[in-house]
């Protein structure tokens, strides 16, 4: 009985040191994103933007490389940037007020600037007593871990100068030894004077304290916290003149927050408090650099005033799609780098490599999962080999489209029925099309939707899935834009929750 290969064999069959196809987002890579980050063609605009302290509502459908900009941005800013990066909500209200969100981001400010100085004691050095108040103000209000006996050490840090601590703690340390020798020397002075008037020798000198504490002056009756854009600009103020040039508030994964339950319509109503407050987004204090998913952002985007701000979004070209799949390959390879053109069996050809690329749609982290699929078929089919055959491709493409969770990239209705229409539903329908674009007509015959055809071609717009084309003699033509689809169309493949 032949040995069964293990997987990690194959892989290094194929001159990986690692299998370069086990993770999928940015978090779960981030110590190697250095490596992996791939500059796109329209990547110098963006950086330009973001050196040139813009304002930036960076958009585009999930799994688009948002998050591993921002990291990048924040691999280029050296250490006179503060870095604010936020990308957890939970502890800010789901229907939020003004000054929840205020208070929400000078919270994290305020830590970022503590969490990053080293000491304490490092951040009052340029402020006048009036500021070294004010900053001990906002540590006692916001600060993580502002218990009470760290507040008044805080508060001693930052108020009172480095050469005056030393004093009084000098000074302190020998009162008591200073005490105790001043209290003896009038002791016996007293008893000489007793004895000198012929008084009893009894008489008992009482103990005091010649040399008592010294404590340096400390502002501790501060005012409770203040949830305004001026407090705000006022702490920002304050971490510019200790020496930072620039703070820069990068607002990640909002879509994320487990209570909008990947709803489009909840999402963009806790996101557009936010992106319409063009007092904060805009303030000359920091820079914004927000982070969205590009669906909930179509819905308010004639609520937001995108002009004002520079706001991209965020599209893959294939040839930058394949830079980044050979720059993965290269990091995972020991010795002689494999690429995306050598992985592969000449007998592959170029059309069916580039079906893989179409079918990614675009999307980095949607072709890092189809690859996987692509390999472990291969594994399954003969693991012996060190290139991947026609048939794996086909075999992990047909396993990644009937198995894709849809409701990662395209939202659902929060609370809805089971029978409301939802991505799947609407999947189910385009299924019993012949082709790719089509008709009103052509879809209510094929998937018997009646007289609520308009409605389903309206949400399936809405949701992205299909797209309007030049009307054909009259009637408005459609086409379905997710290559997914398209291909389980073509061959047959069924499409349904898991």
């Amino acid at each position: 009985m032949q040995e069964e290969i293990k997987f990690d064999d194959f892989c290094k069959g194929f001159g990986f040191k690692s299998y370069p196809f086990n993770f999928f987002t940015a978090e779960d890579e981030k110590a190697r994103q250095g490596e992996l980050f791939v500059t796109t063609k329209l990547y110098s605009p963006l950086l330009e933007a973001f050196e040139a302290g813009s304002t930036m509502l960076l958009s585009g459908d999930r799994g688009t490389g948002k998050t591993s900009i921002t990291y990048d941005f924040i691999r280029r800013s050296d250490n006179l940037h503060l870095l604010c990066q936020i990308d957890d909500f939970s502890s800010l209200p789901q229907y939020y007020s003004e000054a929840d969100f205020y208070k929400f981001i000078t919270w994290h400010m305020v830590n970022a600037f503590f969490g990053g100085i080293g000491e304490l004691r490092s951040a009052g050095g340029k402020l006048t007593e009036d500021e070294k108040i004010l900053l001990t103000y906002f540590y006692v209000n916001f600060a993580a871990d502002a218990t009470r006996g760290l507040v008044k050490r805080a508060a001693r840090d930052i108020q009172i100068p480095k050469w005056k601590r030393i004093l009084q703690s000098f000074y302190n340390s020998v009162r008591n030894p200073l005490n105790i020798a001043a209290n003896v020397g009038v002791a016996i002075a007293a008893d000489v004077v007793a004895r000198a008037s012929g008084a009893s020798a009894e008489v008992k000198a009482q103990v005091s304290e010649y040399f008592p504490e010294v404590s340096a002056g400390v502002e501790a009756e501060l005012p409770k916290a203040d949830d305004t854009l001026e407090a705000l600009r006022r702490f920002s103020g304050l971490v510019k003149k200790c020496g930072y040039k620039r703070i820069v508030v990068v607002l990640d994964k909002v879509d994320e927050d487990p209570r909008l339950d990947n709803d489009a319509e909840e999402i963009s109503e806790f996101i557009l408090p936010i992106l319409s407050n063009n007092k904060f987004l805009l303030d000359d204090g920091f820079q914004v650099v927000a982070s969205l998913w590009v669906v909930p952002l179509n819905f308010i985007k004639d609520k937001v005033r995108t002009q004002k701000v520079y706001s991209p979004e965020i599209v893959w070209e294939f040839p930058d799609l394949k830079a980044a799949l050979d720059q993965r390959v290269k990091v995972f390879s020991e010795g002689p780098a494999r690429n995306f053109s050598n992985i592969f069996r000449d007998s592959v050809s170029e059309s069916v490599r580039g079906s893989i690329l179409d079918l990614s749609n675009r999307n980095p982290r949607d072709l890092w999962h189809l690859m996987n699929k692509i390999f472990r078929a291969q594994y399954r089919i003969d693991a012996k080999v060190k290139e991947i055959s026609e048939a794996a491709v086909h075999e992990g493409m047909r396993e990644f489209v009937s198995k894709f969770n849809f409701y990662e990239y395209y939202p659902r209705k929060a609370n809805a029925r089971k029978n409301s229409m939802d991505v799947y539903s609407y999947i189910k329908h385009l299924l019993k099309l012949d082709a790719v674009r089509f008709t009103r007509n052509q879809l209510n015959d094929k998937a018997g939707t009646g007289s609520s055809t308009q409605n389903y071609t309206v949400g399936m717009e809405n949701l992205g899935l299909i797209e309007r084309e030049v009307a054909d003699k009259g009637e408005a033509v459609y086409r379905i834009r997710d290559p997914k689809i398209k291909y389980a169309i073509e061959n047959s493949i069924d499409i349904s929750k898991g």
